[in-house]
C-alpha cells in the first residue's frame, strides 16, 4: 500500500506558511504564474499566465483595477 505524504501548512497573519506555503511558492514562481513587481524588491504579483491558469481551476481573480 502507498503511504500517503501529507503536506502541513499554517496560517501566519494573513498568509499561509509552513512547507505546504513554501512548496506553493515556489511552483508559482517556477511556473511564473507570479513574478517579482518591476522595482520592488519583496512585491509579487499575478501574471496573465497565472491568472489564466488560475481561473481554469476555478478560482476567480479581480484585475488591480478591481481589488
Amino acid at each position: 500500500m502507498k503511504q500517503e505524504q501529507r503536506l502541513t501548512g499554517r496560517k501566519c497573519y494573513d498568509h499561509l506558511g509552513g512547507k505546504l506555503g513554501a512548496m506553493l511558492f515556489e511552483f508559482l514562481t517556477a511556473n511564473e504564474w507570479i513574478r517579482l513587481d518591476d522595482g520592488k524588491s519583496t512585491v509579487y504579483v499575478l501574471t496573465p499566465k497565472g491568472e489564466a491558469e488560475l481561473n481554469s481551476i476555478g478560482f476567480k481573480t479581480a484585475s488591480p483595477r478591481q481589488q
